[in-house]
Parts: C-alpha cells; sequence; structure tokens
C-alpha cells in the first residue's frame, strides 16, 4: 500500500512518532462502518494509550479517502512511523480487531 507521507501526516497529525495509529474510513449510510465503531467503542478502553483512534468519513474528507486509495468501507489502517503497517476492508468483531492491532503493538 502506497499512501503519500502528506495524507498520513494529514490524518495522524499530531501522534507521536512510536504511536501505533488505528485510522478507520466509514460514512454514517454505511451499516457495517456503524457496527464496526461499535466494536472499536468497545475496544478502546482496552487500547487505551497504547493506540489512538482516528475515524475518517469518506463524504467530508473525500480528498482524504482518494489519497489513501478507498474503495470500499468499512476501511482500516495501521500506521506507526508515517508507514501504513497492515489495512483490512470490511466488518470485523471486537476480538478480530484486537487480535490484529495486537500483532503490530
Amino acid at each position: 500500500m502506497n499512501v503519500p507521507a502528506e495524507a498520513i501526516q494529514q490524518v495522524v497529525g499530531s501522534a507521536g512518532d512510536q504511536d501505533l495509529v488505528l485510522v478507520k474510513f466509514g460514512a454514517p449510510w454505511c451499516g457495517p462502518c456503524q457496527q464496526i465503531d461499535k466494536e472499536l467503542q468497545s475496544l478502546e478502553p482496552t487500547l487505551a494509550g497504547e493506540v489512538r483512534v482516528v475515524k475518517i468519513d469518506v463524504g467530508e474528507q473525500p480528498e482524504v479517502a482518494a489519497q489513501f486509495g478507498i474503495d470500499g468501507i468499512p476501511r482500516m489502517f495501521l500506521v506507526r512511523n508515517g508507514k501504513v503497517l497492515a489495512d483490512e476492508v470490511g466488518y470485523r468483531s471486537e476480538s478480530e480487531l484486537r487480535s490484529w492491532v495486537a500483532d503490530y503493538q
């Protein structure tokens, strides 16, 4: 996955270089996106201080979605040190998300 550094910086913003950031692209009208938001909300207390979650609405920020090459939602990326480590497309359960993130912590 080749995402421009400027796009990553725009999304990740003030996260420290060593911070792991989960970037989730979705939309309010997308059912699976809403479900994954619930899973992420349940997971956030467990990840607090270890992983920052950033949610991007593709309707409100189409230029960022285009820079990340979003062609289906929900889509998630794990980013650290300005580099995309992994990406997933589609719904994932809380346990699947926990396992996916743990592989990169």
